[in-house]
């Protein structure tokens, strides 16, 4: 794993929300490829999460990029404070 540049963090709700998403992945028979995509994600976000995903909107008053990622069955939204170098895990998904 390369160094990580940004420190990467989610509220409570978030992570419950992530611990759903594995459930229903095992329970869908998904699981095996929704733990390296998950993986991937965080090393993404914490290497260099302006180019992962796609830009949704910039916040200037509070200088926040709305971003977007996806890999595999799941997607990510995160919002990226530059000046701090610190990524706001908004929500997972699990498509389809």
């Amino acid at each position: 794993m390369a160094e990580a540049n940004y420190e990467v963090s989610s509220s409570v709700a978030v992570t419950e929300e992530f611990q759903r998403l594995i459930v229903t992945a095992r329970n869908r028979g998904v699981l095996s490829a929704v733990v390296p995509a998950a993986r991937w994600i965080m090393e993404e976000l914490a290497r260099s999460p302006m180019l992962f995903g796609e830009s949704r909107d910039f916040l200037p008053h509070m200088q926040l990029h709305l971003r977007i990622g996806f890999a595999g069955p799941i997607s990510v939204q995160s919002a990226v404070h530059e000046p701090s170098r610190h990524v706001f895990i908004r929500r997972f998904k699990l498509r389809g």
